[in-house]
Order: structure tokens, then sequence, then C-alpha cells
């Protein structure tokens, strides 16, 4: 069964993350997806949220650039 937050999530927002993870970097999945580095992060943020992983070192961003590394 699938947990609740992940009801919440956006369509935009699953392709934000898959493009972040495809890439490894802010600007390029951004630019792959012609939206801006900011507006990427704000879905990037989003996710965390209704995740519940706040913060900037344990963010999933940070999991995925520093899996990707």
């Amino acid at each position: 069964m699938q947990p609740d937050y992940f009801k919440n999530i956006t369509l935009q927002q699953m392709e934000a993350l898959l493009c972040l993870v495809r890439e490894g970097n802010f600007s390029r999945a951004a630019a792959k997806m012609s939206l801006t580095q900011p507006a990427l992060t704000k879905n990037i943020k989003n996710i965390e949220e209704l995740l519940g992983v706040n913060g900037e070192r344990n963010g999933v961003a940070s999991l995925i650039v520093t899996f990707n590394a």
C-alpha cells in the first residue's frame, strides 16, 4: 500500500526529481526541463516537505548529488 504523502506529489515535482537524479546537477536538470533553477529547487523543496525531510544537509537533493558524485 502506498503511503499518503505520495498522493500529494505532483507530476511536475516527480519529473523534476527524476531529472535531477539523471542529471545529478541542478543547473543541468533545470535547463533540460526548460525551468529556471529556482523553479526546480522549489519543486524539490516541496517534495522534501511532503516527505518530512528538511534541512540542507539531509535533504533529497543533497542525497541525490552525493549519490551521483
